[in-house]
């Protein structure tokens, strides 16, 4: 070990402009770290300490200082104390090579092959606790259970063209405009959690675990750098929260507890989502099979949900859903609204008190509510069921339509622009018709105490800004 120091020393001093005088020693090295500490005399206290972790190969210290010249030439340790302590962390990489802080006031040598845009940019230099860097499998897995706010995003596919290496960073989180604490009480940050990193044999499979000290709450922000095909399995504990961002992995799975989670631009097999009590959200478009429940009155708001089959869920939180394609989609709620925008495919919906509204399905509907509205507009359909207990039900068609109608309702009432034909049941409440053409589609509709609305729209008014100005039906 002193045979390594020896041979590095005089290239470490020189990298980071360190005085003879300073002294060196080795704090620990294992066979996958190193970690030096770079003590300088008091006369150079007018100098900083930096917490430096780098990627690169263990065994090329073993070498020639000139290697490790050449890899740490193009970076400087940045002034924020008294001491310097160099982090080194590596798994079987024989490439290297990057160091999480940029140099101060000087721009790295982009003829190399590793420069500053390798390593995706920290939130800020001075909030940053620590980094690891592992090599792993393009197409493997993580699993991880954290007790931090945390942020998944894939590798920079320019930087890292093999898609091998997970980079974990830990920040101070300071959203909340709490001040930046100062380099030594961020080191004593770090002992208040223990971060776990496992392995299976190939590589493919990756864990990580956190403890903290019970009790404690640590404002921390993990920031996750990944394979960008690679499959999620995370469980965020306590309230912290969780945005996945660019994926495009075979499955992911959240779990959350009060955290919120968010998703944005997202292609995968599958989604799913699970938050006791926080909402979720997807941001611009995610890309396939989607299971999402939310507990107590978290809320579900996407922009654009687009798989074969679409699940969602809430207890008394609402759904918000801009637009939606797929094959068949399902909608449960015991007390939340559920609005859905364009829809393209079929609808089926469960609610114990609910209002739906639709501004445009093209597709078939299917929906049971104990108590509430239903307020739908029909682009296109075969058939639709619709039934409330204790509740209106608005309907509305394009011009031109062509379906049966089935209505059981103490009070339907038909607008003057709608073109419909009934005929006598002799039965109570029951009316049996249809608009334009019979047996082209049917909709069957009952409310056992409520009000049945029909009406015909042009294209104009069945937009979205005609539901909002129309008042003639019960809003949802």
């Amino acid at each position: 070990m002193n045979l390594i120091i020896g041979k590095c020393s005089t290239t470490i001093r020189k990298v980071f402009s360190l005085p003879l005088c300073a002294s060196m020693s080795v704090l620990h090295l294992s066979q996958t770290q190193l970690i030096l500490k770079l003590t300088r005399k008091q006369h150079y206290s007018d100098c900083a300490k930096a917490k430096l972790l780098l990627n690169y190969s263990l065994s090329t210290l073993g070498t020639t200082s000139s290697k490790i010249s050449s890899l740490l030439s193009w970076h400087q340790a940045p002034v924020l104390n008294n001491k310097t302590v160099i982090k080194v962390k590596e798994r079987n990489s024989s490439k290297c090579y990057h160091a999480t802080h940029s140099r101060l006031g000087h721009s790295p040598d982009t003829s190399k092959e590793c420069s500053e845009d390798s390593v995706p940019r920290p939130r800020n230099i001075e909030s940053l606790i620590e980094t690891w860097f592992y090599e792993v499998c393009p197409r493997g897995s993580l699993e991880a259970s954290l007790p931090f706010r945390t942020e998944v995003r894939p590798l920079n596919p320019e930087s890292y063209p093999n898609m091998n290496k997970v980079i974990i960073q830990l920040h101070f989180d300071a959203t909340e405009g709490a001040e930046v604490p100062t380099p030594h009480q961020l080191s004593q940050i770090s002992d208040l959690y223990d971060l776990r990193v496992g392995f299976d044999a190939d590589k493919a499979n990756m864990k990580i675990s956190c403890d903290l000290i019970k009790g404690v709450f640590v404002p921390i922000i993990c920031t996750l750098h990944v394979p960008m095909h690679f499959d999620l399995i995370l469980t965020m504990t306590d309230d912290s929260s969780l945005l996945v961002e660019k994926m495009e992995s075979k499955a992911i799975a959240i779990e959350s507890e009060k955290g919120d989670c968010v998703f944005s631009n997202i292609k995968s097999g599958s989604v799913s989502a699970l938050c006791r009590s926080g909402n979720i959200t997807c941001k611009s478009a995610l890309l396939g099979n989607v299971y999402f429940h939310t507990g107590k009155s978290g809320n579900i708001v996407a922009d654009k949900l687009q798989g074969s089959n679409i699940f969602c869920e809430s207890e008394m939180g609402s759904v918000v859903i801009k637009s939606l394609y797929t094959d068949s989609a399902i909608f449960r709620s015991d007390g939340g609204n559920v609005h859905l925008g364009q829809c393209h495919g079929q609808v089926y919906m469960q609610a114990d008190k609910s209002h739906l509204k639709i501004e445009s399905l093209e597709g078939d509907l299917d929906v049971g509510l104990q108590s509430g509205s239903v307020q739908v507009h029909f682009s296109k359909h075969n058939k639709a069921d619709v039934e409330v207990t204790t509740g209106d039900i608005s309907l509305s068609f394009p011009e031109g339509t062509n379906t049966d109608l089935n209505l059981d309702s103490p009070t339907v009432v038909v607008d003057e622009n709608v073109d419909a034909t009934f005929t006598q049941t002799g039965l109570p409440h029951h009316k049996e018709g249809y608009i334009g053409e019979k047996g082209k589609a049917l909709v069957n509709a009952r409310t056992l105490s409520g009000t049945i609305y029909l009406k015909c729209l042009d294209w104009i008014h069945s937009t979205k800004l005609a539901f909002k100005t129309d008042n003639s039906a019960p809003d949802v």
